[in-house]
């Protein structure tokens, strides 16, 4: 007699357990909410209506989020205000924005050869592109599954998988950048993966000379790497090579690392240039080795050659 009843209990059980296992949590938010380490992104998110109607309604998306320690790790310090100067409410919105991917991109899908993804952040103050919208790359780098959007930070995935009605959430350890523009990225390298800290660029940018690249849509910058770079050029000879610095600019286009596939563009000198090696190994530029790619700027990307 016993046995139907503990059949009937393992079936019960069994269903039960079947059934949380299944569940998700109905949006972003909720998950987040969930999370004993994710609390600074939940209080920022929480304070501001346009991100909850984001984190609470986006479906078909990827949730990138830093866990809290990884807040402490960068301020060297355990004690956090959200409520501070390092926490304005717009660069707070443009950052959150820019965490929420297009599209639903599971851990499997970090290759060595990167992605580029559509973010949800498009206001203007960080985004001058024609696409509309910020982008992320995602990438196996070094056995690490990586994400990178403005500056030059790189983050880890420490966590990803975690399901949601509607998407899926990776935790990182490292928070994001929004993009600055070409001058900014230039010239910043007082925080931590902000600037570029080339010195090429830099000396340009204190001329000026970076002012109306600013302000055009669409860019793709080549650069020389600090060891190539002679710095003892002088204002006046720096000047008068203007029209060569052309060769290493291309606008309208931006292109990013999946569009070094060989193809032959045009830079404002008039000049061609080839982009090759995406997916096969190192990017070139006419034969010359990218030594850093992808700094992704408010209008467009900036790349360092070897020289």
């Amino acid at each position: 007699m016993i046995f139907p009843q503990l059949t009937t209990l393992l079936v019960c059980t069994l269903s039960a357990f079947s059934y949380a296992a299944v569940t998700k949590p109905p949006n972003a938010l909720a998950l987040l909410e969930s999370q004993n380490d994710l609390t600074f992104i939940t209080t920022l998110i929480k304070k501001d209506p346009v991100l909850i109607r984001l984190y609470s309604t986006a479906k078909d998306i990827t949730v990138i989020a830093p866990t809290d320690q990884s807040f402490k790790d960068l301020l060297n310090t355990s004690s956090i205000d959200l409520n501070g100067p390092l926490f304005p409410k717009d660069l707070v919105r443009a950052v959150l924005q820019e965490l929420v991917l297009e599209g639903k991109y599971p851990l499997s899908s970090f290759k060595k050869k990167a992605k580029y993804v559509p973010t949800k952040l498009a206001n203007r103050t960080y985004v001058n592109l024609s696409s509309g919208r910020a982008v992320g790359r995602l990438a196996l780098q070094n056995g690490q599954k990586t994400l990178h959007f403005g500056g030059t930070r790189i983050s880890n995935v420490t966590q990803g998988d975690i399901a949601f009605k509607g998407g899926l959430l990776h935790k990182i350890n490292l928070p994001v950048l929004t993009p600055q523009t070409i001058s900014q990225t230039a010239q910043s390298s007082n925080f931590p993966g902000l600037g570029i800290n080339n010195e090429a660029l830099q000396t340009v940018a204190s001329l000026g000379l970076l002012s109306e690249l600013d302000k055009t849509r669409d860019v793709t910058i080549f650069t020389i790497a600090n060891s190539a770079f002679d710095s003892k050029i002088t204002v006046p000879s720096l000047k008068s090579v203007l029209q060569s610095l052309k060769y290493y600019v291309i606008t309208p286009g931006v292109y990013y690392g999946n569009g070094f596939t060989g193809q032959s563009v045009k830079t404002l000198s008039g000049d061609n240039v080839t982009l090759a090696g995406f997916g096969k190994g190192d990017l070139t530029v006419n034969g010359v080795k990218v030594v850093l790619s992808d700094t992704f700027t408010v209008n467009g990307v900036i790349h360092v050659l070897e020289g």
